[in-house]
């Protein structure tokens, strides 16, 4: 937007690029189990609370939890491959600037 010339691309930048969207991935997978969780708490909590099952403080199997932060992390790693290779190598935005 402000560049006069296009980005260039070096490791160090890689490297932050990738870490900082595999956080993100990280953080969205967190807001999707913790909107996921107090859907299930609600629901459960208005039909019956005898029949509540606690693991290690969480409401859905620890199991679960550690697979979307899984497929977070790996989402947001390959979303980063992707941008970067989209912004810093193709240059998609540059091009069709000029």
């Amino acid at each position: 937007m402000f560049h006069t010339t296009p980005p260039t691309p070096t490791p160090t930048k890689k490297v932050i690029y990738l870490i900082l969207s595999t956080a993100l991935g990280l953080l969205v997978s967190f807001l999707v189990y913790t909107i996921g969780e107090i859907k299930y708490l609600s629901c459960s909590f208005g039909i019956n609370t005898n029949s509540m099952f606690w693991y290690i403080g969480c409401a859905v199997f620890p199991s679960l939890r550690n697979v979307l932060f899984i497929i977070g992390a790996g989402g947001g790693f390959l979303l980063g491959s992707f941008w970067w290779q989209k912004v810093y190598i193709e240059q998609v935005w540059w091009k069709n600037k000029k």
